[in-house]
């Protein structure tokens, strides 16, 4: 029988630190988060952050793209493509000398999807998201057609369903008042259906 060692998030960390690689860490186990996403994903990335830069730019809010290391609650350490966080932003104590603090308090998580990833972002990963008090949206957008899941966290706790799939469609994200449009999501990435 092989035994999996158990490691401490301090060994992850550590780990993380010392290598300079990305890794999810969840229950004592440390998975290496793939590298190298395609230039669609990137476009996909950049188009996000930057509406949403400009969406957000009178309320007290910040947008945070794939280098924000969030806890959740069940306690799933990983780094989401986009993140918002409003107000002051909160942290896991203590924070590391790393200058790679690790975020509690996100308002907006945002996931572009791959065919490796999809499964997982969308559910496990999200299962965890949920245990975030904070999170009142989740978005996901696929990145080789025009395809983009908003859940939106409704006062009794459910999370509400809305799909988007034509390029004339915006996304409503309810929490701030704004609509992403699904057009600007795709600019630039060839994807037109």
């Amino acid at each position: 029988m092989i035994e999996t060692k158990v490691y401490t998030r301090d060994e992850y960390l550590a780990l993380e630190e010392s290598e300079k690689k990305r890794y999810e860490f969840f229950n004592g186990e440390i998975f290496e988060i793939e590298m190298g996403a395609s230039e669609r994903h990137q476009i996909i990335c950049t188009n996000l952050s930057g509406e949403l830069r400009l969406l957000l730019r009178d309320v007290n809010c910040r947008v945070l793209a794939s280098g924000m290391r969030v806890q959740t609650r069940d306690g799933l350490d990983t780094y989401p493509d986009i993140v918002v966080v409003c107000g002051d932003s909160q942290y896991v104590e203590p924070k590391t000398d790393t200058g790679r603090d690790t975020l509690t308090n996100p308002i907006a998580i945002i996931e572009v999807l791959s065919k490796s990833t999809r499964g997982y972002d969308r559910t496990d990963k999200f299962q965890s998201y949920r245990t975030i008090p904070t999170l009142q949206e989740f978005v996901t957008v696929e990145q080789d057609r025009v395809f983009v899941e908003h859940f939106r966290k409704l006062n009794n706790g459910e999370w509400l369903l809305r799909e988007y799939a034509t390029l004339d469609a915006s996304v409503p994200l309810d929490c701030f008042g704004v609509w992403l449009s699904i057009k600007s999501i795709y600019e630039k990435t060839g994807v037109e259906r």
